[in-house]
């Protein structure tokens, strides 16, 4: 059995940027000159290298458990936070969440960013792309932690969607009625 640091062939691990992927196996690669041994990391759509001792780095972590997806959709349920008006705070926050490579903040950026884009009727391109990401992001690796299909994985966050928003929609209801 493959084995470095923590990691073997089959793991699967999370990258920040490149999402889910499986460890294939361990490969030695000189580069400038230097050999060092890497992990063959395969996503969907992509075959990555990672340094053996870069593999503790805070953007790259083990697939979460089930129990953290458990709270994780339970976060995404509760009313969206509003998000930052000004698109500059919006991007940092956007790229701070992504950054910090856990369920627990991609599942409150999912829940806040639909919320955003539900409750503003100017809606940005960008914030939709990001959304798209985020959501396929939670699930891949949703599917994968529980051993569901990707479609399960999909109508049970989308069911924790529209549950975060419709407080939000009877609010919105309720102003519309106060107002006339």
């Amino acid at each position: 059995m493959l084995k470095k640091d923590g990691y073997q062939k089959g793991d699967w691990i999370v990258h920040a940027y490149h999402g889910v992927g499986q460890i294939k196996g361990l490969d030695r690669k000189a580069i400038d000159g230097v050999k060092k041994t890497y992990f063959r990391v395969k996503t969907k759509t992509m075959t990555y290298w990672l340094p053996v001792e870069n593999s503790d780095v805070n953007h790259i972590r083990p697939v979460a458990s089930k129990n953290i997806f458990t709270r994780s959709l339970k976060i995404i349920q509760k009313e969206p936070h509003e998000m930052a008006k000004d698109y500059r705070v919006r991007e940092k926050d956007i790229s701070e969440a992504f950054s910090a490579c856990s369920i627990k903040s991609l599942a409150v950026l999912i829940r806040d960013l639909y919320g955003w884009r539900i409750a503003h009727s100017k809606k940005s391109m960008r914030d939709g792309d990001i959304l798209t990401k985020a959501k396929n992001l939670f699930i891949d690796e949703y599917a994968i932690a529980v051993d569901i299909d990707l479609e399960d994985a999909r109508k049970i966050l989308e069911n924790a969607l529209r549950q975060s928003v419709s407080s939000l929609r009877a609010k919105t209801r309720s102003l519309d009625i106060n107002t006339l």
